[in-house]
């Protein structure tokens, strides 16, 4: 960067409750971020509530448009994932373009009001070609894929949590509004991992028969594959299963369908609980297979702990090194292969380096390694950052202006030389009110 100031940067994401553990990734990843972070920038958290959060200034996500005018931010900083507490993002990305850090790349949902019936692809494609007439009134658009074409079309810096999401960019998005510019080649994507507390040295590795797992009792997460390994092994084998409350009698029901004798149904799903009980564990369980959700902060808590993991060869875990994390392959012998894994982690016929886990963890999922990813990405954009809001404020004004032609044609009987007073007694003022209306 050239200027010694501070960028500034408006923060979007859901931010914990006092008191309260964090359910989002967003909430999580803020919580280990945001303290490390103000060090070099000025950050201001924008949220759907209205309450405060630490030492930040805090404001509700509707007031950013006022707070933009008042000391304009060099880029707005958006969280992205699969949950209702983020629609609020969704909304405001279209609004005003950004960085976006996404945690999921594909949505169970179509999202809030607001963004249905949405023609961002002609909005994208007008911006990048000027002599394209604005999108039509009236016309029905549809949203045909569960992939967030819309959120990946809209981020200018996208940067990913997950390398399958990072896959799924790079396969899907052909347009954007970064495909104009030439410093977009050297400024995403990028992969940034989600953070997470290293120890400092291990303890002693256990002696244990006890296996970890926190994933909700569907069959994206693999429980009945596990459980019927479980069974068989006929409790040799005690399952420590974390779950949320709403979680719970799915959780016991499904152990009790499938026979397993040693199970405790744990119900305090959070990271600092996961890494309480898998630190005591001679395995953790992170086996996912759906092309929704994701293996979030508890897989790189328990390689930090130097904890066997034993995840699925897909997906995320696909990437992870086969040397450092057992992989099994989902399908008809996906429980007989975990099975004999278990019995031989037991028999201590398969070991895992535990410190080189731990050391992984460190360089790939440290606090200060994530954080200090973040901090590149945003120096290395101001460039970029520059370049396109000068253009999406050019942009903004072309579209008050045709918005304003728009409704002096309503007025039809107006004389044309009342457009500019027009403007200024009702179309500005109405923009100055609901400034950004999304697209």
């Amino acid at each position: 960067m050239i200027s010694t100031k501070k960028p500034r940067i408006a923060w979007f994401s859901p931010l914990p409750n006092a008191g309260k553990e964090s359910r989002t990734i967003s909430e999580y990843c803020s919580e280990l971020l945001l303290p490390i972070l103000k060090s070099d920038l000025e950050i201001e958290c924008f949220h759907n509530r209205f309450d405060s959060y630490k030492d930040f200034p805090t404001f509700h996500f509707l007031t950013a448009a006022k707070r933009h005018q008042q000391n304009p931010f060099d880029a707005f900083f958006y969280q992205m994932e699969d949950e209702s507490a983020l629609n609020f993002i969704r909304i405001h990305l279209g609004i005003k373009p950004g960085i976006v850090w996404f945690h999921d790349f594909i949505y169970s949902t179509d999202g809030p009001e607001p963004i249905l019936n949405s023609p961002w692809e002609e909005t994208i494609k007008k911006f990048n070609d000027r002599n394209r007439p604005w999108a039509k009134r009236g016309e029905e658009y549809f949203k045909d894929s569960p992939i967030a074409y819309r959120e990946g079309g809209c981020a200018l810096i996208p940067a990913f949590s997950s390398p399958r999401s990072f896959g799924d960019y790079s396969t899907h998005i052909k347009t954007s509004l970064r495909s104009n510019f030439a410093l977009a080649k050297d400024n995403g994507p990028w992969l940034v991992n989600i953070p997470v507390e290293i120890p400092q040295k291990l303890i002693e590795k256990p002696i244990s028969n006890r296996i970890a797992f926190c994933g909700f009792p569907g069959i994206e997460k693999r429980y009945h594959k596990l459980l019927t390994a479980l069974s068989n092994l006929n409790g040799q084998v005690v399952l420590d299963w974390l779950v949320l409350d709403s979680e719970k009698s799915r959780a016991e029901e499904a152990v009790r369908s499938f026979g397993v004798k040693n199970a405790n149904i744990i119900v305090a799903r959070s990271a600092n609980e996961w890494r309480k009980l898998v630190k005591n564990s001679f395995a953790a369980y992170h086996c996912h297979f759906s092309a929704f959700g994701g293996m979030r902060e508890y897989l790189p808590i328990s390689m930090s702990e130097g904890v066997p993991v034993i995840t699925s060869s897909y997906g995320d875990g696909e990437h992870l090194p086969s040397d450092l994390v057992f992989k099994i392959d989902p399908g008809s012998f996906e429980s007989r292969q975990l099975e004999i894994l278990i019995q031989k982690i037991l028999a201590d016929e398969v070991i895992i380096d535990r410190e080189a886990l731990r050391k992984y963890a460190l360089e790939h999922y440290s606090i200060a390694a994530v954080s200090a990813n973040i901090l590149s990405m945003i120096n290395q954009a101001y460039p970029l950052l520059n370049e396109f809001n000068l253009k999406w404020t050019e942009y903004e004004s072309q579209a008050q202006n045709e918005l304003a032609r728009e409704a002096f044609e309503i007025l039809s009987n107006q004389d044309t030389d009342k457009l500019s007073e027009l403007k200024k007694d009702f179309i500005k003022s109405s923009f100055n009110e609901l400034r950004w209306k999304t697209f």
